[in-house]
C-alpha cells in the first residue's frame, strides 16, 4: 500500500500513522471485497478466501469496525472469517 505516483513531486511514499483507519481490498474479477485495520505494505486474498468473501461479504468490514473501536467489542462474533 503506498500512496502518491511517481509523476508527482513527492513521488511514491508509504502511509503514515493516521492516514487510513481501514484499508479496502477489491478483487474486480471475483466480485469480492476484503477489509482490514491491520496497517500492511501489502495486502493479499488467497484463493480459499473468496468462496467466504462471497457468501459473508460483510464479516470483513465487522471485523475491522470492530478492531478500530466503531463496533462494540463481540458483535462481529459468528462472522464467518
Amino acid at each position: 500500500m503506498k500512496r502518491g505516483y511517481s509523476g508527482s513531486p513527492k513521488g511514491i511514499r508509504s502511509y503514515g500513522a493516521g492516514d487510513y483507519d481501514i484499508a479496502a481490498l477489491v478483487a474486480l474479477p471475483e466480485n469480492v471485497v476484503f477489509f482490514s485495520a491491520d496497517r500492511r505494505e501489502s495486502y493479499r486474498i488467497s484463493l480459499d478466501q473468496i468462496a467466504g468473501l462471497r457468501a459473508h461479504p460483510r464479516a470483513s468490514y465487522l471485523c475491522a469496525l470492530e478492531e478500530i473501536g466503531l463496533l462494540e467489542p463481540g458483535m462481529s462474533e459468528g462472522a464467518p472469517p
